[in-house]
């Protein structure tokens, strides 16, 4: 390693600075990949990694400190285990859990992430990165609340206005459910009808609407006014700064 630089140039404080990306890109993956799952048990398994990966890439987008690292960490690992363990003997009650240590570990991440974002300083295009990911994070974490519901109430969605107590919302139900929801789109094919089902969706537009309208105000309050756009991570850059490999020419 020479000059500072490692990982082919690239300064280990510089990678911070694209870890909210990284996130966003592996959410982004997940819903672009979710269509496929086919409810077979390889799918299960298959998207239990994915998930798992998402898991480790949000731990490491909300650490602040070792500290935090530490909490979060402690918090992903037992729903890492239960997604293996449901992925494996689909359980019922190791799918209930997995669904509430979800919804908690996602909350706790959006949280962090957000706090971070909206930290005073410059409007990043990892700030973005982190603001977006974290809207993603919320609506996959309620759709864990709304799996919770499903199971535990019967009959507490309709498809396509038919009743649907004989069956569970597959997880690309939930997540279609949850995205239109939390974007205030609403298409009707899938509609809550028991208390708690509504109680969960009242809840969830309301902070649709609320984030994007206090995100917006919080970053535009960041934003410096000689600040003509958001700086590149340094990973876009880091070639035009690299250290010369011989004398000039």
């Amino acid at each position: 390693m020479a000059n500072g630089f490692d990982h082919g140039g690239l300064k280990t404080e510089e990678l911070q600075e694209v870890r909210f990306g990284y996130l966003l890109a592996a959410l982004i993956l997940l819903i672009i990949l979710y269509p496929f799952h086919d409810e077979t048990p390889i799918a299960y398994i298959v998207f239990a990694g994915i998930n798992s990966a998402i898991l480790v890439a949000a731990a490491v987008a909300a650490s602040h400190s070792r500290r935090t690292l530490g909490l979060v960490l402690l918090l992903a690992a037992p729903v890492v285990v239960l997604q293996w363990l449901h992925a494996v003997y689909r359980n019922a009650l190791i799918a209930n859990l997995g669904y509430a240590a979800t919804a908690l570990f996602y909350g706790l991440v959006v949280f962090y992430v957000l706090s971070d974002v909206l930290r005073p300083g410059p409007v990043t295009y990892d700030k973005i990165s982190g603001a977006i990911a974290a809207y993603m994070l919320a609506a996959v974490g309620w759709a864990s609340l709304y799996g919770l519901v499903d199971s535990l109430v019967p009959g507490s969605f309709n498809m396509s206005g038919l009743p649907n107590a004989g069956h569970l919302l597959s997880i690309r139900d939930l997540l279609y459910f949850s995205f239109t929801t939390l974007t205030t789109t609403g298409y009707g094919d899938i509609t809550p009808v028991s208390r708690h089902a509504q109680s969960l969706s009242i809840l969830e537009q309301m902070a649709g609407t609320f984030y994007v309208a206090i995100l917006v105000a919080r970053l535009a309050g960041l934003y410096q006014p000689g600040q003509s756009k958001p700086r590149l991570p340094h990973w876009r850059t880091w070639r035009a700064r690299r250290p010369p490999d011989g004398g000039a020419k």
